[in-house]
């Protein structure tokens, strides 16, 4: 196994930055809030300085005034004082510190430096991870993708701005809300805003294809909006491609796949297909489907066309966690979380089903609930909205002539709960209004 070697040149700092920052915090109670509001315990390269920032802080929590006295009685409390340098390293600080006016400056220099840190020791664990090829690629990829999140995302502004939005960003965000087909939904939930993960609820064969692929014709086909989905084990390319269809021309589903078909059905068809065709609609079909492929394949198709209008996701559980977890529900916990991180980052809305366990499926006529979503771990924290689906009439075949089953939409969360009314054509793979 190839060790990455230990860099020679010691890493990034600014001892005199630190210094600064430490003393002006001795002089001035103001500097401790603005250095607070900038840095965290571990920017300060030095550990007598991490002990001394983190004394200051304890002082200022109860309320204390820091001085030299204050200070170092709270580092012989803490039994540090010694390790610090002693009394006179405390006096040092705030003696050699004239103002504490540029406390805001020196302590973005901390930061700063703290972070080249951090970058150079994530890119020497990604190197190793390389070298050791322990990991599969597209957990490498998004274990590095992570790290440097985390470290981007103290990269923003510490200032705290007025409630003050453009009128041309506040028409965007109201212009960017996608609608459902459905307008008993829309009532409601208004559509899907960007960064909004909805997760669809239901037993096998409840209807969550039929309602996840209306939203996709009505964004995606209808409206025009690049759009993926991912699709499950159970289905394949032509499969969704027919349901589709048979939504699109009014046409059964069965009648459909064995070509039962008239010569006025098959002009519908042929121009159903061609829009699809036409269409932004991404697929990606696998037996297995790892979360990072996917998350992979949509940063992918986000960078190759830019914005994209929906994220379709089939059966939450047939993903799968490259790692190994201990429970089924903290696998899907880690999903979850690395879904969540990737639609706050591409800014698109999410929908993706998921089955309920088989202990509500056994109760015939009781309503779903939230904790009714099989291996739901933290679904009802991450997830922006999620909706149930019901059929009283479930257990029964629908009828001969083609007639709609009643259902309900149950909004558990995104809006005050309440039971949507809809009709489900089974036969024609579709959810309408009633």
């Amino acid at each position: 196994m190839k060790k990455i070697e230990h860099l020679e040149k010691l890493p990034p700092q600014n001892l005199e930055a630190e210094q600064s920052v430490l003393g002006a915090m001795i002089l001035d109670g103001v500097a401790i809030q603005v250095a607070k509001e900038i840095l965290v315990t571990d920017d300060f390269y030095r550990e007598n300085h991490r002990k001394i920032y983190a004394a200051i802080l304890e002082l200022a929590a109860e309320g204390k005034e820091t001085d030299i006295i204050t200070l170092a009685d709270k580092l012989i409390n803490n039994g540090d004082l010694e390790m610090i340098g002693g009394e006179q390293y405390v006096s040092m600080l705030a003696e050699t510190i004239p103002t504490s006016a540029n406390v805001k400056y020196h302590a973005k220099i901390v930061k700063e430096k703290s972070l080249l840190r951090k970058l150079l020791q994530n890119s020497i664990k990604i190197a190793q991870m390389v070298y050791e090829e322990a990991e599969d690629l597209p957990l490498l990829l998004f274990k590095s993708q992570e790290a440097l999140r985390q470290i981007s995302s103290r990269c923003g502004s510490e200032e705290v701005g007025r409630m003050s939005v453009s009128e041309e960003n506040l028409t965007d965000h109201i212009a960017y809300f996608k609608e459902t087909p459905l307008e008993c939904l829309n009532k409601y939930i208004a559509g899907f805003p960007a960064k909004n993960l909805t997760i669809i609820g239901g037993r096998a064969g409840m209807g969550k294809t039929a309602m996840q692929l209306s939203f996709l014709r009505k964004i995606c086909i209808e409206d025009g909006f690049p759009a993926v989905y991912f699709g499950s084990s159970n289905h394949t390319k032509e499969t969704i491609f027919l349901r589709l269809l048979s939504a699109m021309c009014e046409i059964d589903f069965n009648d459909l796949k064995r070509g039962k078909v008239s010569a006025k059905e098959m002009e519908k068809v042929r121009k159903a297909h061609q829009k699809i065709n036409e269409s932004k609609l991404h697929v990606k079909f696998e037996s297995s489907m790892n979360v990072f492929s996917i998350i992979s394949g949509i940063k992918a198709l986000r960078g190759k066309i830019g914005e994209l209008g929906l994220i379709v996701i089939e059966n939450l559980q047939d993903l799968n966690w490259p790692e190994k977890c201990r429970t089924k529900k903290e696998s899907m916990d880690k999903i979850l979380e690395a879904l969540r991180g990737c639609v706050n980052e591409v800014k698109t809305p999410t929908s993706a089903s998921s089955q309920i366990n088989r202990t509500s499926e056994e109760e015939k006529d009781s309503l779903p609930r939230l904790s009714d979503l099989k291996d739901s771990g933290n679904i009802e924290d991450l997830a922006d909205m999620v909706f149930l689906l019901h059929r009283e009439d479930y257990h029964e075949k629908t009828s001969a002539n083609g007639a709609p089953q009643n259902g309900k939409i149950i909004i558990a969360k995104g809006s005050p709960a309440v039971i949507v009314d809809a009709k489900f054509y089974g036969h024609l793979c579709n959810w309408r209004d009633n």
